[in-house]
């Protein structure tokens, strides 16, 4: 979470005995420094360098003898009454949810998921950015939820699949409304079209 505090991150890696992190190139240098205060962690990539990351490693990587009960993610709550709250959710919680939303929506390789919540977060990290990667669904990160760039990330993106939630879905409703509302009274749009 970009908004948390230094000491929180810090509790969070340690907690975690995170061995690396991969983060925004705005945040490296901060992550960096905690490899000098936290004897486990001895990588940090900045994200923007993802790409040379996926490149050593496209020809596969040796496979690592994982258990159903192992644990797959950390997440924290806030921490906003005391010290974040960890949360291990291990590979059979996760694939189980994984796999019940493929009963009731199939996806495959053809389709494109859109992603605009934050993927420290449990609902985007399973049923937006896992689930995707076990259709073999490309994936489009949105630049941020203000109703302006969303709409536009998503006209760029021609998504298939959206996983959102209810309050990105009113902040939608209303920049659409708002716009009607100012259409000129012979029915000609002032502006933009509400959607593409």
């Amino acid at each position: 979470d970009p908004k948390a505090s230094h000491d929180a991150w810090k509790f969070m890696l340690d907690f975690a005995s995170a061995r690396a992190v991969i983060c925004s190139g705005d945040l490296f240098k901060t992550f960096a420094d905690f490899q000098q205060e936290l004897e486990g962690l001895k990588k940090t990539i900045a994200f923007e360098s993802i790409d040379d990351l996926c490149g050593k490693y496209s020809g596969g990587y040796g496979g690592e003898n994982v258990k159903p009960d192992d644990v797959l993610e950390i997440l924290f709550t806030s921490g906003t009454t005391g010290d974040p709250k960890a949360v291990m959710l291990t590979h059979g919680n996760v694939l189980s949810n994984v796999e019940d939303i493929y009963t009731v929506l199939e996806l495959s390789p053809d389709d494109r998921a859109f992603s605009i919540l934050p993927i420290h977060h449990v609902y985007e990290s399973t049923g937006g950015l896992m689930n995707a990667a076990y259709n073999g669904c490309s994936t489009f990160f949105a630049r941020g939820i203000k109703p302006r760039e969303m709409l536009e990330d998503l006209r760029r993106a021609g998504p298939t699949y959206w996983s959102t939630s209810p309050l990105i879905l009113e902040k939608m409703f209303v920049r659409i409304r708002k716009q009607l509302e100012s259409m000129a009274p012979s029915g000609t749009p002032s502006g933009e079209p509400p959607c593409g």
